[in-house]
């Protein structure tokens, strides 16, 4: 891929495109192999630069290397736009476009520049680079960045910078990655190292190896009374230790509250017996006895008080029961009325039957009615709903009817009009057809025509003639010339080298006639020594030799014809530019025409186009009538049609009549309907009134008293005989206890009748207060033994004896309660040790572990790293001697010739460290040297040139595999002198000739732009020059040929 052409519009430091295209065809229509561009520093070579790189890769490169500071300096600008051309008018477009000599190959990309007055139009991001064509980035001169890493004098510092500016960036990650993993797998062999030291002192310490079962004895021996502290376990930690000294200090609080309470009993027992209540001991069973004769005392006076008492209680039950009787008496008279009349009673209930039935079929009936008033108004709501929709379907038919002649008629113009647009949409169709086929003539004529203008040997193709045929004389005329030109290139040079060795031959004459013209003059001779002509004085043969032209004759015959030969090849290019331009400017006129033709074709066909998709969207609605007539009419005849409509017309007004008749049937029915259910509700109403006066008649209500209250009308069978029986036999029962009471009576008032009851009353209030008195005496006692006495107390036995007893057993608990203490704090005592003789165990452990983790990451993991580092280390290696191809840079190095001892180059990676380092060396024969500490600027300058050249050279596109076959060098020469600069352009001619290169040089150094034009002329070389006339201009004026 070579580049053609570059047009720049409104981006860096060119404005219109007029001003900033590129060509870079040669004046004999071939992409030129040499271009270079001469300009002053600040008229925008280098903004040429940034456009070709940001058209091809949307990004550029030298913004990104510090894009920190310039992102700092964009946003302290005023102004918006950083890659735009600051002056350019708001509506002209920034773009880029880049042609190659590949067809199918060209670069265009816009910069949009309508954005916010607080955005900037780049964002230098590296993200926004395109990754299909960040390839193109090694064809661009980046002499800055290898200059950076060869003149770094920290070896490591240069291989961080050669991978951030040509190496694989995830490929060092990954390397440095793998070395973080190395020191930290170091680091954690030294923490364990470290820590094993410290386990180890820790081991040293004494501990109880037999403390757990200890305390786990001492443990199992106090949960024995009662207690439950957990068992000591391996699993045991500083919780379970704080957990199990809570316990303790809680249990011995409750043991030592216990404690307490039994001395605090033991010396109550002893105060109480010592004091004056040995008295109260001694008579306390005593007065028990006298409280139990008192209690029957009391107990008996209460009886006698309660038996007089009950002679009230029964004289007020006797008078109840009087009273009862007479009630029942008078009950039992009003169910011999009853008895009496029955048979009344049963007229009543059949009465109130009849009427409840009566009154149940009014019910129903009344229910039916309203039902049936409900469907009928149904039914009349539907036949109205269903007229409606008739009436609405006759009006259709109605309308339909009178409109039946319009539309008949409009059928047949409407099948008129579709035949009418269907012709006119094959008309158009085929005219259609003939367009297309001729833009399509007219666009492969101009394809074929710009493959003419873009490749000059296509001219003498046989299409070309045909297509001018006024051209065949001048084609074929530019064929003969062309063919010549070899010819006179080949008379050319055999020219110049006999011109060459005739410049040798008469510099080896004139040094033979010079040491001769000595020898004569030295010798004072007067005859030639060569042809023995006596010229009589020295003077004479002196002038004879110097007056003969016979070598300058001869060396102007030579440049003579020399000339001739290069006059005829420049008429010869002369006449093929004239002839070339003829036949391009007759192609470019037939491209115009046929350009020119193809727009009106495409605006024709736009619009026949748009007037096919009218009519076709006219045929369809016409269409759409049409189908809607035949469904309607079955293409019937009109009469017909009509007939069909008034026959539809009729039986719909059949119907509708019909309907009308019912809704009146209907109508006239819920009238009957609603007379029926207002004399059903009367009829209710005077029922539901005699239904009532009955159930009020005296005999019912009487007869209700007896059945609960409850409705005897409605009661199927009522049991009079039990009714009647239960009465006799309460009467019977009321009879017994009033002669049960009355016998009660006469007996308790024999038994107790010389008792006063007031005087029973005094003796049971002494009786109390006797007992109170005793009960006193005891109660200090009985409240002592409440409080104190905890235990088994026999009340039957001594009570002196007993509390003795007691406190005996108080005394014992204590005993056992400060025994189950000293076991609790020898418990406490070994939990301290627990703690030591885990943590010994832990240690231990622990120490075990951390010697397998130690051998496993020193003999295992270590080994596996190290492996894979020195893999990755290779491989990166094999990426770098790939990326310097040395033996080319070598070639290239020696060609400028730099330096005299040391021309051998050679780049070596060194991965003994943890940071990788590179090294460039030269070497002499004899002695290897890093040339940064003995190389000039100038040496250094050129190493890095044949860095670039070597790389730029073998870049290819990694997805079609093609070169590239273009190489941009911006200003190579800096700090180089005269020998080295001649070398480097004859470095790079010999590429463009060699490798088939298009270099694209820049320089602001006029003396050095000459001297390319010189080296390089356009006219052997096919060379292009540009020069820019001012800030972000290029120039129009032709070059002059360099003259020879």
């Amino acid at each position: 891929m070579k580049i053609k052409k570059v047009e720049i519009q409104a981006f860096r430091a060119y404005d219109k495109v007029e001003d900033a295209t590129f060509d870079f065809v040669s004046k004999d229509g071939d992409v030129s192999n040499f271009v270079t561009l001469y300009a002053p520093n600040g008229f925008g070579k280098t903004s040429f630069y940034d456009a070709v790189e940001w058209g091809v890769t949307n990004n550029i490169s030298r913004f990104l290397r510090n894009k920190t500071e310039n992102k700092t300096a964009a946003r302290a600008e005023n102004n918006k736009f950083i890659w735009r051309h600051n002056n350019s008018d708001d509506d002209t477009p920034s773009f880029v476009k880049i042609s190659t000599d590949e067809v199918d190959n060209k670069f265009e990309r816009y910069l949009s520049h309508k954005i916010k007055s607080n955005q900037k139009d780049t964002k230098f991001d590296d993200n926004q680079t395109d990754e299909n064509n960040k390839y193109f980035l090694d064809v661009i001169l980046s002499q800055e960045e290898i200059s950076a890493f060869l003149k770094e004098d920290n070896s490591s510092l240069r291989y961080d910078k050669f991978i951030n500016a040509f190496g694989d960036k995830g490929l060092d990650r990954k390397y440095k990655k793998l070395i973080e993993l190395i020191q930290f797998n170091k680091n954690r062999i030294k923490e364990i190292n470290a820590r094993q030291k410290e386990i180890k002192e820790l081991l040293k310490e004494d501990v109880d190896n037999s403390i757990l079962s200890k305390i786990n004895e001492k443990i199992s021996a106090v949960n024995k009374n009662g207690l439950s502290f957990p068992s000591i376990k391996p699993t045991y930690n500083d919780q379970s230790d704080s957990e199990l000294k809570i316990k303790i200090i809680e249990v011995l609080n409750i043991i030592d509250s216990e404690l307490s309470t039994l001395v605090e009993k033991v010396s109550s027992i002893d105060k109480f017996i010592d004091s004056d209540n040995i008295g109260n001991i001694v008579d306390y069973n005593r007065g028990k006895n006298k409280l139990n004769n008192i209690d029957k005392e009391i107990e008996f006076n209460k009886i006698k008080e309660t038996n007089i008492g009950k002679l009230e209680s029964l004289d007020r039950k006797l008078e109840q029961y009087r009273s009862d009787y007479k009630e029942k008496k008078v009950r039992l008279s009003q169910f011999e009325y009853i008895e009496t009349n029955l048979s009344l009673f049963e007229n009543i209930k059949k009465s109130y039957y009849s009427k409840n039935k009566y009154l149940h079929e009014l019910n129903k009936d009344i229910v039916t009615n309203k039902e049936n008033k409900d469907s009928v108004v149904k039914s009349v709501n539907e036949s109205v709903s269903k007229k409606s929709l008739l009436i609405e379907r006759k009006n259709n038919f109605l309308d339909i009817l009178e409109n039946a002649d319009d539309v008949y008629k409009d059928y047949s113009l409407r099948n008129n009009e579709l035949n009418i647009q269907r012709q006119k949409y094959s008309e158009l169709k085929i005219k259609l057809d003939g367009i297309k086929k001729e833009e399509k003539e007219c666009i492969s004529i101009i394809d074929a025509a710009n493959s003419y203008i873009k490749s000059g040997a296509d001219i003498y193709a046989s299409t070309l003639t045909e297509l001018l045929p006024n051209l065949s004389s001048d084609i074929l005329e530019i064929k003969k010339l062309r063919d010549a030109l070899p010819k006179y290139k080949q008379e050319y040079t055999i020219s110049n080298v006999k011109l060459q060795d005739k410049k040798i031959l008469d510099d080896n004459l004139k040094e033979l006639v010079e040491k001769a013209k000595k020898i004569i003059s030295e010798q004072n001779l007067h005859q030639c020594p060569v042809c023995n002509t006596d010229f009589k004085k020295i003077e004479n043969l002196l002038d004879s030799i110097n007056s003969n032209d016979y070598f300058s004759g001869i060396e102007k015959t030579l440049v003579q014809e020399n000339d001739e030969i290069y006059r005829n090849y420049i008429l010869a290019q002369d006449k093929i530019k004239k002839k070339l331009d003829i036949v391009k400017n007759h192609i470019n006129n037939l491209i115009d025409k046929k350009e020119e033709q193809v727009k009106s074709l495409k605006v024709l066909r736009i619009e026949l186009v748009n007037n096919i998709n009218k009519i076709d969207n006219k045929i369809k609605v016409i269409q759409s009538l049409l189908d809607n007539f035949k469904s309607e009419t079955q293409m019937r005849h009109l009469d017909d049609y009509k007939s069909d409509i008034n026959n539809k017309i009729d039986k719909l007004e059949l119907e509708i009549s019909n309907l009308d008749l019912v809704i009146e049937k209907n109508k006239n029915n819920i009238n009957i309907i609603l007379y029926n259910i207002d004399k059903n509700e009367s009829t209710k109403k005077l029922v539901e009134e005699q239904i009532t006066e009955l159930s009020k008649n005296e005999i019912v209500s009487i007869l209700s008293s007896f059945v609960n209250d409850k409705n005897p009308l409605l009661m199927k069978d009522i049991d009079l005989s039990k009714i009647k029986n239960g009465l006799l036999s309460d009467l019977k029962e009321l009879n017994s206890e009033v002669i049960k009471i009355t016998s009660d009576m006469a007996f308790i008032k024999i038994k107790y009748k010389s008792f006063d009851i007031n005087e029973v009353r005094d003796n049971l209030t002494k009786l109390i207060e006797k007992r109170y008195e005793i009960e006193s005496k005891t109660k200090k006692v009985k409240a002592f033994i409440d409080q104190f006495v905890d235990f088994e107390f026999d009340e039957n036995k001594d009570i002196l004896s007993e509390i003795i007893r007691v406190k005996k057993c108080y005394q014992l608990a204590i005993k056992k309660k400060r025994n189950l203490v000293i076991d609790i704090n020898t418990i406490e005592e070994y939990r301290n040790g627990v703690i030591p003789f885990l943590k010994h165990a832990s240690y231990l452990e622990e120490y075990n572990i951390s010697l397998n983790e130690s051998n496993f990451l020193s003999k295992v993991i270590g080994v596996e790293l190290e492996k894979e580092r020195r893999r990755i280390a290779s491989f990166i290696d094999e990426r770098v001697q790939s990326f310097f191809y040395q033996d080319l840079i070598n070639s290239f190095y020696k060609k400028i010739d730099p330096h005299p001892k040391y021309k051998d180059i050679s780049f070596r990676c060194d991965f003994s460290n943890d940071k990788p380092r590179l090294h460039v060396l030269v070497k002499s024969e004899d002695k290897t040297i890093v040339p940064t500490l003995y190389f000039s600027s100038a040496q250094l300058n050129v190493l890095s040139l044949s860095i670039f050249l070597a790389k730029a050279i073998n870049v290819r596109n990694p997805k079609t595999k093609k070169d590239v076959d273009t190489i941009f060098v911006d200003d190579p020469i800096q700090a180089m002198d005269s020998i080295n600069i001649l070398s480097v352009i004859d470095l790079l001619r010999s590429i463009t000739i060699n490798f088939n290169k298009q270099i694209i040089l820049s320089t602001h150094d006029e003396n050095f732009y000459q001297l390319i034009k010189k080296k390089v002329p356009e006219e052997l070389f096919s060379s292009k020059f540009i020069e820019l006339e001012s800030y972000g201009k290029v120039s129009r004026k032709e070059e002059s040929v360099y003259d020879w």
